[in-house]
């Protein structure tokens, strides 16, 4: 068979994902005491970051992938700077059996979206006058089994899954 050729009709599907758009749907940037922060910090603040992952159905074999990352930088209650982003993908994921669908769109669409929301965090927390954030990498299988795991043991399940 050619490369180019199409695939014999008796063939098995080929699962496929397709990824259709990308946008950020909610961003909230929150800086109202930069001098404090870099004053009192000495270049290494208190950073705390926070990853969920959502997933909804929205038509014939599509989906919306929702990953809200939030971070704040700097002790106490009221931190000196904060990001809150919720950054979207429409997915269209084709010829999945439902056994794998779970993993398709709370690990494998999330690593798509993934490369962008670093981006954005980067850019942002060095627009914003502090040293760029830059984001580890993000095991999201292993997110994906701890929240399978926290939902057999509580006997309950959602679309969502979150990493803190």
């Amino acid at each position: 068979m050619a490369i180019f050729d199409k695939p014999a009709a008796n063939s098995a599907p080929v699962p496929s994902i397709r990824v259709d758009a990308e946008y950020i749907s909610n961003l909230r940037i929150k800086n109202p005491d930069l001098l404090t922060l870099l004053r009192d910090s000495n270049g290494e603040a208190d950073t705390q970051l926070s990853m969920n992952v959502n997933a909804h159905a929205a038509g014939n074999d599509t989906y919306r992938i929702v990953l809200q990352v939030r971070i704040q930088v700097g002790a106490g209650k009221s931190p000196n700077f904060s990001i809150d982003l919720d950054y979207e993908g429409l997915f269209c994921v084709s010829q999945v059996t439902d056994s794998i669908l779970p993993v398709v769109l709370f690990v494998e669409c999330p690593r798509f979206l993934f490369p962008s929301v670093r981006h954005i965090v980067t850019t942002l927390t060095q627009s914003s006058g502090l040293p760029p954030f830059h984001m580890q990498p993000i095991n999201f299988m292993d997110m994906f089994q701890k929240k399978m795991k926290e939902q057999s043991e509580k006997g309950a399940g959602s679309g969502t899954q979150s990493e803190e």
